[in-house]
C-alpha cells in the first residue's frame, strides 16, 4: 500500500498539462468552422434576394422534404428569412421564420469578432513590441 500512495498524487490531476492545450485546439478549430459557416451565410443573404428564390434560384438547392409533405419543421422559411434580413428587409424576414434574426446576428457578430481577431494578430506582427 505504500507504493500506491507514494506514485499516485491525489492533489495532481492525470493529464494536467495536456487536457487544456487539446480542449483549446478543439475550441478553435470549431470557431474557425463556425467562422467560415458566418462567413458564407453573411455572402448568401447579400447575393441571393427574395426574389431569387422565389422564381426558384438557385436551381441546386432540394426541395425540404417536409415541407413537400406539407408539414412545417423549425427551419422551414430560414432561407427566404435569411436572404430577406440581408437586403433590409427586417421585417420580412422576422415573417418568414423568427428564428432568422437571431441566426443572422450571431452570424454577424462571428464575423466582426473574427475580423477584429485577424486585425488585432496583423498589428501586432507589423508593429511587434506593441
Amino acid at each position: 500500500m505504500g507504493s500506491i500512495n507514494s506514485t499516485f498524487d491525489v492533489r495532481q490531476r492525470p493529464f494536467d498539462s495536456e487536457l487544456p492545450n487539446t480542449s483549446r485546439q478543439v475550441l478553435i478549430g470549431l470557431w474557425y468552422v463556425s467562422l467560415i459557416y458566418s462567413l458564407l451565410l453573411i455572402a448568401y443573404s447579400l447575393f441571393v434576394t427574395p426574389q431569387m428564390l422565389d422564381s426558384g434560384f438557385p436551381g441546386w438547392v432540394p426541395e425540404c422534404p417536409v415541407h413537400a409533405s406539407g408539414g412545417h419543421c423549425l427551419a422551414c422559411g430560414l432561407t427566404h428569412s435569411i436572404a430577406a434580413i440581408g437586403h433590409g428587409e427586417i421585417s420580412a424576414g422576422i415573417a418568414n421564420n423568427i428564428l432568422g434574426m437571431p441566426i443572422y446576428l450571431i452570424a454577424a457578430t462571428n464575423l466582426l469578432y473574427g475580423a477584429s481577431v485577424f486585425l488585432l494578430l496583423l498589428f501586432k506582427k507589423i508593429f511587434p513590441g506593441r
